[in-house]
C-alpha cells in the first residue's frame, strides 16, 4: 500500500507510481491501494459560560431581571486541525449562531446581551437561553450544553414569562398582592415586581401597572439591575 498524508498547508502529497516496465513498450496491470491518515483527531468541545450586569461585573444564579450579558469562553480542542471552528447557538434568545476558529484570540471570550423581549402587557414577558457549543474539524464534531438561564422582563410577578394582553397582565398585577398582602407565593424574580423602578416592590408598583394598563400611564421601567433578589 502507498500511505499518504495531507500537507502542513491542506494540500496533500502528492505521490508518483509507475505501473509497467522499464522498458518501451512494455506494459502491465496492477493494483494499488491508498489510505489518507489525516493529521488531525476528533475535537473536543469545552466552554464556559459567564453572566455580566450592564457594567461588566459578575452576576450570579441562573435567573436574571430584564437583562443579562452572556459571556462564553471557549476552551475547545481543535483535535490538531488549526482550520476547526466552533459554532454558538444561544437557544431561545431569537439571535441567529455564530461561528468563529478555535483558539483565535479575537473572538474568545465571546460576549452577547439578551434582553427580556417585552414588558407588562405585551405577549411574551420573558425567556430562557441555553447555550449550545459546537466544535468542527476535518474529522467530525462534538458539541455541548450549558446551563439554561432564564431572563423575567419587568411586570411578570409570576414568573410565566408571558403577558399576552392586559388580562394576563392583571394576573400578574393580583398575583403580586396576593404575595404583599395574602400569604401567597413568593415571585421567582423578585426585582421584576419594582414596575415603578422606585427601587421597592410595594402597592405602588400595583397602582403604577394597573394605571398602566387600563388608564394609559407611564410604562413599566426597568431598572438597571440584573439581579432578581431586591
Amino acid at each position: 500500500p502507498v500511505r499518504s498524508r495531507p500537507a502542513a498547508d491542506g494540500t496533500g502529497e502528492t505521490v508518483l507510481i509507475r505501473i509497467g516496465g522499464w522498458e518501451a513498450g512494455n506494459a502491465g496491470t496492477g493494483t494499488f491501494n491508498i489510505t489518507v491518515t489525516p493529521d488531525a483527531v476528533a475535537p473536543v468541545a469545552s466552554a464556559t459560560a459567564t453572566y455580566l450586569d450592564l457594567t461588566g461585573g459578575a452576576a450570579a444564579g441562573d435567573a436574571f431581571a430584564n437583562f443579562v450579558n452572556i459571556q462564553i469562553d471557549d476552551a475547545s480542542d481543535n483535535g490538531g486541525d488549526d482550520t476547526a471552528t466552533y459554532t454558538i447557538e444561544l437557544q431561545g434568545s431569537g439571535l441567529p449562531p455564530e461561528t468563529f476558529t478555535v483558539g483565535a484570540g479575537n473572538n474568545s471570550p465571546y460576549t452577547v446581551g439578551v434582553s427580556a423581549p417585552a414588558s407588562l402587557g405585551d405577549d411574551l414577558l420573558g425567556l430562557t437561553v441555553t447555550p449550545v457549543i459546537t466544535v468542527t474539524n476535518l474529522v467530525g464534531s462534538d458539541t455541548i450544553t450549558l446551563d439554561t438561564v432564564t431572563i423575567y422582563g419587568v411586570g411578570d410577578s409570576n414568573g410565566n414569562l408571558a403577558s399576552g394582553g392586559s388580562a394576563s397582565a392583571l394576573e400578574d398585577i393580583l398575583y403580586l398582592l396576593a404575595y404583599q398582602y395574602q400569604g401567597g407565593p413568593a415571585s421567582p424574580c423578585e426585582r421584576v415586581n419594582d414596575v415603578n423602578n422606585d427601587g421597592n416592590a410595594d402597592l405602588g408598583d400595583v397602582i403604577y401597572g394597573l394605571y398602566y394598563l387600563f388608564q394609559g400611564g407611564a410604562p413599566p421601567i426597568a431598572g438597571n439591575s440584573v439581579d432578581c433578589a431586591l
